[in-house]
């Protein structure tokens, strides 16, 4: 016969959880990233976004449609990568190595063709001059 009710076990749980809060380090993780970030570093991240902004914008004027957006699709695999590793995210699985080396391959592929096809130009072939 148990005497033990059902409030009995919430309470167990309860008291489980409690003391695993207590022993976790992303309780005072959490508690520190709460706060807003200090003002210098939001007027740095303002700052860095626009660059890149009017520098994307300059970009977009010298080389072709495709390889910008070819070039984009680097500079964001370099932003996940890169972000994983400062902020030391969880390992990237198979599949997510797998993506990273598909979209490695493909610039590649796509740098190898258009220096070849592009009249010896680079390996990143510009615009042609626009006529007004």
């Amino acid at each position: 016969y148990d005497t033990a009710g059902p409030n009995d076990d919430d309470d167990i749980v309860a008291e489980e959880l409690q003391r695993q809060r207590r022993q976790s380090p992303t309780t005072t993780l959490h508690s520190a990233t709460a706060s807003h970030p200090p003002l210098w570093l939001t007027c740095l991240a303002v700052l860095a976004y626009h660059t890149e902004y009017i520098l994307s914008f300059s970009f977009v004027s010298l080389v072709e449609p495709i390889t910008y957006g070819t070039c984009d699709a680097l500079r964001r695999l370099l932003i996940i990568v890169v972000g994983n590793r400062m902020f030391r995210g969880d390992r990237f699985s198979k599949t997510n190595l797998g993506g990273i080396l598909m979209a490695l391959v493909g610039a590649l592929m796509y740098s190898i063709t258009s220096a070849g096809g592009g009249g010896g130009r680079g390996l990143l072939p510009l615009a042609k001059p626009r006529s007004i």
